[in-house]
């Protein structure tokens, strides 16, 4: 059988050996570009003008599946040999489809063209796709380049704390759920009536909390139930480290949360102009917060006072966030980077690049940050960059880094997340100083919060991967090895 697609709309399937029409396939609503068989002649891909993919059966001549997340007329489609994934070619990307499920799995950016062509090797380990003079090859089992997508803006990434699951807040008024293992979406959170601005798990990883412009949900990661709805906007949301209570900003004021009867037990107020980022140090008695006033701001989570007015960005700040010993604050602005001396209040470091986002890895020794740019990676003690990640098409929103310091998500405008194996460049989970307290010392009550972690598994609910020191996926007798080794010694 020959397949062809023509700009009648149509797809005629002919018989090879009497020329004759065998079926003629209709349903596109504009010109048909390209058609593909699965290699068992099952199913039929046809791509349109019309922005859809049509997956056909064969035999019965129907239409099992129309693909509609395309943003531009479909040129090409081919079936990967084992027929499990389909890739289409549009208007400077490609997507890559689960067959089986319907759901886009992946979005492949950096052409500047129509896409033209697009083709699988044999072994389904390498992508080719043709534009306008060039040729791009892509490695489909690397996460690098590999984008899921939302549509509209992604504003927010984090990981939870077992480093399983990706969760991505968007201005299409959903958060995603991600396996990070499978790159596929776990879940669809829905309820929201305006654009998602902030994600927060809670330490146990059984929470998500969701700031929108209009309110703040609570969700149960398990089951991706709303749990609660609190009445108020949330620019920004944060966790304290034991879970009891909730940060999130309105315009120029911060909201502090009782998490168990998800009533407001205080108002921080102090800043003379919308407040963007809020984030709770490391032990949980310190609350940082930027704003548009230009100033980052220290307060005492206890007396609900402001400890600190920290100054000398000349621009709104985008991001802050505490190194995990928590004797360091990143802010990020539209200016430059700088670093603060939690304790002394004073700036140690400046990085001149405008920054939306910040963030530290989790051993504390490399900063990220997004801008317009791309994304940069510093290493904290030299103050120097040590790498330029580069792949979104727009601003940079956000950044996170995974539990085990190997992998960073990044969301930005063009409404991906990215997915990057930063383990050339970032120090590994093995390098990582147990202070688990954050006390400045690897002593007693840190042992008592390894030992109960001992045990559990990457995966399990309570897992927590500052724990997994050998990054094997289990806190086992590995990590209390290296856990003994450090004991005694200062935590930074």
């Amino acid at each position: 059988t020959l397949a062809s697609g023509s700009w009648d709309r149509t797809v005629k399937l002919w018989n090879v050996a009497t020329r004759q029409t065998i079926a003629t396939l209709t349903g596109h609503t504009d010109h048909v570009t390209s058609v593909a068989f699965s290699r068992d002649s099952r199913i039929l891909a046809s791509g349109s003008w019309d922005r859809t993919v049509k997956l056909w059966n064969v035999a019965t001549r129907r239409t099992i599946a129309t693909l509609t997340e395309q943003k531009n007329n479909v040129t090409s489609v081919a079936f990967s040999s084992d027929g499990r994934t389909l890739a289409s070619g549009s208007w400077e990307e490609v997507k890559l489809w689960d067959v089986t499920t319907r759901q886009n799995i992946a979005t492949l950016t950096g052409h500047t063209d129509f896409v033209t062509s697009v083709s699988f090797s044999l072994d389904e380990t390498t992508l080719a796709s043709g534009s306008r003079g060039e040729v791009k090859l892509w490695d489909t089992n690397t996460e690098n380049n590999v984008t899921r997508s939302h549509t509209s803006n992604v504003t927010s990434v984090l990981f939870s704390p077992d480093g399983a699951t990706l969760a991505s807040g968007s201005g299409d008024r959903t958060v995603k759920l991600w396996d990070v293992e499978t790159r596929r979406t776990n879940a669809t959170l829905t309820g929201h009536t305006s654009q998602i601005n902030s994600i927060s798990f809670s330490r146990d990883g059984t929470t998500l909390a969701s700031g929108s412009w209009e309110e703040i949900k609570l969700w149960d990661v398990a089951t991706r139930q709303t749990i609660a709805t609190l009445a108020g906007a949330g620019s920004s949301v944060s966790f304290s480290p034991d879970g009891t209570t909730l940060a999130s900003c309105s315009g120029e004021e911060i909201e502090l949360w009782d998490v168990a009867t998800r009533q407001t037990n205080a108002t921080l107020t102090g800043h003379t102009d919308h407040v963007t980022s809020v984030a709770f140090s490391p032990n949980g008695t310190t609350l940082a917060s930027g704003s548009g006033d230009r100033t980052v701001r220290l307060w005492d989570v206890a007396t609900r006072r402001t400890i600190a007015t920290l100054t000398g960005h000349t621009n709104q700040i985008n991001s802050v966030s505490f190194s995990p010993d928590g004797t360091t604050l990143a802010s990020g602005s539209w200016d430059e980077i700088k670093l603060w001396d939690v304790a002394t209040r004073q700036s140690i470091a400046t990085f001149e690049q405008v920054s939306s986002s910040v963030s530290f890895s989790p051993d504390g020794r490399t900063l990220v940050s997004g801008s317009w740019a791309g994304i940069e990676l510093w290493d904290v003690a030299t103050r120097q960059s040590i790498a330029t990640l580069t792949g979104h098409t727009s601003l940079v929103n956000f950044v996170s880094f995974s539990p085990d310091g190997r992998t960073l998500a990044s969301g930005a405008d063009d409404g991906t997340v990215l997915l990057w194996d930063i383990s050339p460049y970032a120090t590994s989970s093995s390098s990582l100083t147990p202070d688990f307290n954050g006390d400045g010392r690897v002593n007693f009550p840190d042992f008592l919060l390894f030992a109960a972690q001992f045990g559990l598994r990457r995966g399990e609910a309570s897992y927590d991967a500052r724990f997994d020191l050998d990054g094997d996926g289990t806190i086992g007798f590995g990590d209390f090895l290296r856990f003994a080794r450090a004991f005694g010694r200062e935590g930074s």
